[in-house]
C-alpha cells in the first residue's frame, strides 16, 4: 500500500491514526511490484508519503507489516512536472 498525506503520519515513532483523515491518496500495489506507481491529476502542494507491507491484510499499520523506515517522507509537487520519491520498504513493526 503506497499512502499519501497532507500531514505527517508519524511523530517521532509514534503512529498518528488521526492524521490518517489527511490522505490524498492511496493505492494497493502488487507485493511483487517494483516499478513504482504514478498518482495523476494531483493538486500543487507539499506531501508525505509511506508506504506498507500488509503481512497480515487487515488494511492497518501492525505488528508483524512491514513499512519504509525513513518516516513521512516530504515531496513538493509544482504545478506542472513529476516529482520521484523513494521508498523503501525495510522496517519490521514490533
Amino acid at each position: 500500500m503506497i499512502i499519501v498525506t497532507t500531514q505527517p503520519l508519524f511523530d517521532g515513532f509514534s503512529f498518528q491514526a488521526q492524521n490518517l483523515k489527511y490522505r490524498s491518496r492511496y493505492v494497493f500495489v502488487g507485493a511483487l511490484s517494483t516499478t513504482g506507481y504514478a498518482f495523476n491529476y494531483m493538486h500543487p502542494g507539499s506531501y508525505y508519503i509511506n508506504a506498507i507491507y500488509d503481512s497480515n491484510g487487515d488494511y492497518n499499520f501492525s505488528s508483524g507489516d512491514y513499512m519504509n523506515s525513513s518516516f513521512d517522507i516530504p515531496f513538493t509537487l509544482a504545478a506542472e512536472g513529476n516529482v520521484s520519491p523513494n521508498v523503501t520498504i525495510n522496517l519490521l513493526i514490533p
